[in-house]
């Protein structure tokens, strides 16, 4: 009789045991990224309560996880779409850290600011020896601390005519955040039109002034000519 009420407390103590038992294995399969898991516990006592609530937190994590998922994949798609944009765009754009480093830059930055195809990132560019942009970046420090623009219009870049600003880098409350934005605007096609069109203005300035010479001169020989006459 004795051995029999063992054996019959020991399989109620173990069939209350194995709801406790299934709930540890969920929870440790959530934790391994299982959230699609349900416990099922036909009861209605605390056990089935417990149940509930821990099928309850296992359909919200499940659904936090699909949001922040989505929520991912559309800031990969602006992520993209931005550097989509500025790889696009003809401004040379150069990212400068608080160590003077670069940070990022684009495609038209190599051709503008006549970089090459060296990788760049992570050094600094006035460790390249005689670059035209040394004396630019000197300013650099100035721009930081100061948080103004600096523009450094018609800079002369190899055979090319660049129009350079230097930007501080502001957060959403327009504090500086140390970086420095190096913007270039190759403007050698403009300097070669503004040239000729001065060259055309002083032309006719000089063809004007001959005429009116010319005049000048050309009264005097009328009146000689018609006493000659």
């Amino acid at each position: 009789a004795g051995l029999a009420l063992g054996l019959l407390v020991l399989f109620g103590v173990t069939r209350a045991i194995q709801p406790i038992a299934e709930l540890v294995l969920s929870a440790k399969a959530i934790r391994r990224g299982h959230l699609g898991i349900q416990v099922e516990i036909p009861s209605s006592d605390e056990l089935g309560e417990l149940a509930t609530e821990f099928n309850a937190m296992a359909r919200a994590l499940q659904d936090r996880e699909r949001i922040l998922a989505d929520r991912n994949q559309e800031l990969r798609l602006l992520m993209a779409f931005s550097d989509d944009i500025i790889r696009s765009v003809r401004v040379g754009i150069v990212v400068l850290d608080e160590g003077g480093r670069v940070r990022t830059l684009n495609p038209a930055a190599r051709s503008v600011f006549a970089l090459g195809l060296v990788d760049l990132e992570g050094r600094r560019l006035d460790d390249q020896p005689a670059h035209a942009l040394r004396d630019v970046l000197q300013q650099v420090p100035h721009v930081r601390s100061t948080g103004r623009v600096a523009n450094f219009p018609v800079t002369a870049i190899g055979e090319s005519f660049v129009d350079i600003a230097l930007v501080p880098v502001r957060d959403r409350n327009g504090i500086p955040s140390g970086d420095v934005i190096l913007l270039g605007e190759d403007i050698t096609a403009r300097e070669k039109t503004r040239t000729r069109l001065v060259q055309s203005e002083r032309l006719a300035a000089i063809g004007k002034m001959a005429a009116q010479i010319t005049h000048e001169i050309r009264n005097p020989l009328s009146s000689i000519a018609l006493n000659m006459e």
